[in-house]
C-alpha cells in the first residue's frame, strides 16, 4: 500500500512540474484540456489534480475530459484536440512506430495491471485455442497485453477470436 502512495505522490509532482513547465503556453490558450481514458486508479492523477485546485493555482483554466479508450485519447491528442493525456504505454508507443510524435513524461507502473479471466470450461491455456476474447480497441493496452500475453503461455494470437467490445462506460 505504502508502494502505491509513493507512486501516487511521485506522479501528482510529475504533473505539476510538468503542467507549471507549460504555463506560457497554456495561459495564451483558451485552457488546458485534460484527457483520462479509463475509469480507475491511475486517471485518479489527473482528477486529483482538477478537483484539488492545481491547475487553477497556477493560474491554468482546464479541462478534464473523459475519452473512452488509450488509442481514442491519441488520436485527440494527436488531432490537437486535447493536450495531455493521461493513459498507459503501448497506444502511445504504437502511434510513434505508426509517424506520431508523441511524448510521455512520466509512469507511475512498470507492469500491466491485467487479467486473464475466463469461463469454467476454460481449465488450460490450451483450451483458449479458438475462443473469443474481449478487449476495449484494438491498439490499446488490453489488445496490447492480450497478445503478450498469448505469446508467454504458447499460443497464437491468430489461434483466438479477439473482440473489441468497448470500455468499461
Amino acid at each position: 500500500m505504502i508502494r502505491w502512495v509513493r507512486k501516487i505522490f511521485a506522479a501528482l509532482w510529475i504533473l505539476f512540474f510538468m503542467i507549471v513547465g507549460s504555463a506560457g503556453y497554456a495561459r495564451a490558450a483558451d485552457g488546458i484540456r485534460v484527457a483520462y481514458s479509463s475509469v480507475n486508479p491511475h486517471a485518479l492523477l489527473a482528477w486529483l489534480a482538477e478537483k484539488r485546485g492545481l491547475y487553477a493555482k497556477y493560474n491554468l483554466s482546464s479541462v478534464l475530459v473523459y475519452v473512452p479508450g488509450g488509442s481514442v485519447s491519441i488520436q485527440a491528442l494527436v488531432s490537437g484536440d486535447i493536450d495531455l493525456a493521461q493513459l498507459t504505454g503501448p497506444p502511445g508507443v504504437i502511434a510513434n512506430m505508426k509517424g506520431a510524435d508523441i511524448v510521455y513524461i512520466a509512469m507511475t507502473d512498470d507492469k500491466m495491471g491485467y487479467q486473464l479471466v475466463t469461463r469454467q470450461d476454460v481449465k488450460r491455456a490450451a483450451d483458449l485455442k479458438g475462443k473469443r476474447l474481449g478487449i476495449s480497441r484494438f491498439g490499446s493496452s488490453s489488445d496490447f497485453s492480450t497478445k503478450v500475453l498469448l505469446r508467454k503461455i504458447g499460443i497464437d494470437p491468430r489461434e483466438v477470436s479477439i473482440l473489441q467490445i468497448g470500455n468499461e462506460t
